[in-house]
């Protein structure tokens, strides 16, 4: 599996279906085919389940075929996804026939429950990693020195980031003050 088909979550690896897809052509992919096993209704909580099957064609002519499940509802796909319920269940079903006919044990990143981002834990942009550092520039151009300053880095999350800058925004007017 090529590197940038891997990814990381929470410290584990996981790889993203187009790897998958990638090395399965590699290999001898010949053809998939999904059954929609259950349509998604209120009396099943709206989850859908997708059986696929995936044919390779060996070096010696053999036809080897895999098979997966999946399933997918409004509780395990993310709000994005939630309106195309069917074909992330198909994702998923042909994401593990593939796994196992590639002998991957690591789960697709598409196979994962669908918990949203925490937003808490989203990292700062670009924009506000330069704000960051014209703001420190500008407080140790007034004379604050730099050990003084928050602390922050280019990895902060947003309420790091927002923290540090009330400290910033605290130092400034006391500045002011001072003047």
């Amino acid at each position: 599996m090529k590197k940038e088909f891997i990814t990381l979550r929470q410290g584990k690896e996981f790889v993203l279906y187009a790897g998958l897809l990638d090395a399965a052509h590699g290999d001898g992919l010949n053809g998939t085919e999904t059954t929609l096993l259950q349509a998604p209704a209120e009396a099943n909580d709206w989850t859908a389940i997708v059986h696929a099957d995936v044919e390779f064609l060996r070096p010696d002519g053999r036809s080897v075929h895999f098979t997966g499940i999946g399933d997918a509802n409004r509780h395990n796909v993310s709000s994005l996804m939630r309106p195309h319920i069917v074909r992330m269940a198909e994702t998923r079903a042909k994401a593990r026939a593939l796994r196992d006919a590639l002998n991957i044990g690591a789960a697709a990143l598409e196979e994962l429950g669908g918990e949203d981002p925490d937003p808490s834990q989203a990292r700062i942009s670009r924009e506000q990693w330069q704000k960051y550092c014209a703001a420190c520039d500008l407080l140790e151009a007034r004379g604050v020195p730099r050990e003084d300053l928050p602390l922050g880095d280019d990895q902060m999350t947003v309420a790091e980031y927002k923290e540090i800058g009330a400290r910033l925004n605290a130092i400034k007017r006391s500045l002011k003050k001072e003047a």
